[in-house]
């Protein structure tokens, strides 16, 4: 089971990184097991408290797991604490480092591929992607943008409609930067929705008969950018914060509801 949601981690955040990245090396990838719910606050506490204490999983009653990505310097503050506390921990990845270069390695064959479909794609071909999907569709595709980021980037979403749908619905992925395989499944969502409906699949034709669909693949392209570029492990947009010299916000959801 830790092999599985170590790998399933990975898969999310370990790709290939450009231009001269932040690099980790001796960052540790550290499964901290949970067994008192005065456990559980202390991993959110340390998780608001400190940047350098990365969680990479939901903590909660019923998760009896934390995964949490350590700098050296925070892997030796923080083993001595559950040390002290008795809470039990191992490393599970010495050198994360290690996995990056890994996955860099892996991707360079898919550099020069154009079709980006299961691709790790760049902000600009997630863009291409839309425009030439809407103009090979445009009987059941639309897109529009609905605002730009603090570096002038367009926010686009894909609208998929047809004349009988009656209520809508949004999806969003790329919310946090790292995350790229979240951006890779809107992409690959809009690619199959349109494939399916196109063969007359049962059960798509009747979703899209239903609902306008509204998909946005990079709700965070200046944060993906950044990861893409400079720190494969940023999480949060890029915009200044007042009377902080920290830069960033962390996106997730953090807009009122009714909005569309």
């Amino acid at each position: 089971m830790l092999k599985i949601i170590t790998g399933i981690l990975l898969a999310g955040f370990l790709v290939i990184a450009l231009s001269e990245p932040t690099n980790y090396d001796n960052f540790k990838l550290v499964e901290i097991r949970l067994e008192t719910d005065d456990q559980v606050k202390l991993v959110h506490d340390l998780e608001e408290a400190d940047s350098e204490f990365d969680l990479w999983n939901l903590a909660k009653k019923d998760v009896k797991i934390a995964i949490v990505l350590l700098s050296p310097q925070a892997f030796a503050k923080y083993s001595q604490l559950f040390d002290n506390l008795k809470i039990k921990y191992q490393v599970v990845e010495r050198n994360i480092q290690n996995k990056i270069n890994e996955q860099a390695r892996s991707m360079v064959r898919a550099k020069n591929d154009r079709n980006i479909i299961l691709k790790y794609a760049r902000y600009t071909e997630i863009l291409s992607f839309i425009d030439s999907t809407v103009a090979a569709n445009s009987d059941i595709a639309s897109s529009y943008v609905y605002g730009k980021t603090y570096q002038n980037r367009n926010l686009k979403a894909i609208v998929l409609k047809t004349p009988t749908t009656t209520r809508s619905i949004w999806i969003d992925c790329g919310i946090h930067a790292r995350e790229w395989v979240s951006p890779a499944s809107c992409v690959y969502l809009i690619d199959r929705f349109i494939r399916e409906y196109r063969s007359g699949e049962p059960e798509t034709v009747a979703i899209m008969n239903k609902y306008e669909i509204h998909i946005t693949p990079l709700l965070n392209p200046d944060g993906y950018e950044y990861s893409q570029t400079t720190s494969r492990l940023w999480r949060k947009n890029r915009s200044p914060n007042q009377f902080s010299s920290c830069v960033g916000t962390d996106l997730n959801r953090n807009f009122p509801y009714r909005w569309l």
